[in-house]
Formats: structure tokens, C-alpha cells, sequence
């Protein structure tokens, strides 16, 4: 059984970047150090931040998301962008997916009442996260960035919401 907590300690959050500057280069190639304290500045002042945990309290993944969009100047509630998820391999699976995203939605519900619209980018190189992204959300832009070239996918809460449920087989 994993465990999603919100970071709101400072012990958190200290374990979380020191998690993700672990395990940047696995995140993505091209995630420096810069990017990684921009990012996560951002999350921390316009979003919120989860640990995942395993039984055994080992922190094994994360997820941050905004409030709002950068481009909007954070002024659009109704949307909140999924900046960065992670889960190591061996707790990357069907039953864990479901469950840190079940956990995600219900984070996301209990801190914004207004929230409506999910986004979030997939390198377009990545064929089975643009695969598995494709079952719940739609392709809104194509952006160049640092990354290379990422697809930003929108959805509703309620379309999670459903997908989660047709393959869960129970209520979000």
C-alpha cells in the first residue's frame, strides 16, 4: 500500500528535492540543477507538492502541480498543470498509477473547490506515456522547449475521473 502526502513540512520538502535532484537524469536527460530549483520554486509558491511513499516510509516517488497557468500569470484557477510526477520502475505498474492518481485528484479537489481543466506535457518522443495520455486527454499545443519537443495534453476532471474508474472498476 502507498501512501500520498502533501509536503507541508519543511523535513518534506527537504526530502523531496533532495529525492529529485537524485533522480533528475532518470526524470529527464536535460533536467538540470537550475531547472530543477525553478520548477520546484514555482510548485512551492503557486501549486502544491506530494511525496509518494511506500510501507516502509522510503520516499519512491513524487508529483507538483500549479494552480493556475504560467502563461495566465496564475489567474486561472479552474486549471491546474501537473509540472512533475515521478515513481521509480519497480512501483511503476497498473495498481500504482491508478492509486497515485486516485490520491492526486483528491488532493487537487480538497485544496481548489474551482478546478475543472488538468494539463500536462509529455515529451513527444515518449510513446507509451503519449499512448497511456491519449486513453484520458486530448493534445491542446506542441511546444519546443529544453526538453525537446513536449505535447501539451488537457482533460477534465471528470474525464480522469471516469478513465480511472472504467479501469479501476470503482468511484473516484
Amino acid at each position: 500500500m502507498m501512501q500520498v502526502i502533501r509536503c507541508d513540512h519543511d523535513e518534506e520538502k527537504e526530502r523531496m528535492i533532495d529525492f529529485i535532484l537524485a533522480h533528475r537524469k532518470e526524470i529527464n536527460p536535460a533536467y538540470d540543477v537550475r531547472t530543477v530549483f525553478f520548477s520546484l520554486g514555482t510548485q512551492l509558491l503557486y501549486g502544491d507538492t506530494l511525496l509518494v511513499l511506500n510501507n516502509e516510509n522510503e520516499l519512491i516517488g513524487f508529483v507538483g502541480y500549479l494552480f493556475g497557468t504560467p502563461e495566465n500569470q496564475f489567474q486561472d484557477p479552474e486549471t491546474v498543470r501537473i509540472e512533475m510526477v515521478y515513481l521509480k520502475n519497480n512501483y511503476r505498474c497498473t495498481r500504482h498509477f491508478i492509486a497515485c492518481f486516485r490520491k492526486l485528484l483528491t488532493h487537487i479537489e480538497e485544496a481548489n473547490l474551482d478546478t475543472i481543466k488538468i494539463q500536462f506535457y509529455v515529451n513527444k518522443e515518449n510513446d507509451y506515456l503519449c499512448k497511456l495520455s491519449s486513453k484520458f486527454a486530448i493534445v491542446e499545443s506542441t511546444t519546443l522547449s529544453n526538453f525537446g519537443e513536449e505535447l501539451l495534453y488537457s482533460t477534465s476532471l471528470t474525464e480522469v475521473k471516469t478513465y480511472l474508474e472504467n479501469i479501476a472498476g470503482v468511484t473516484v
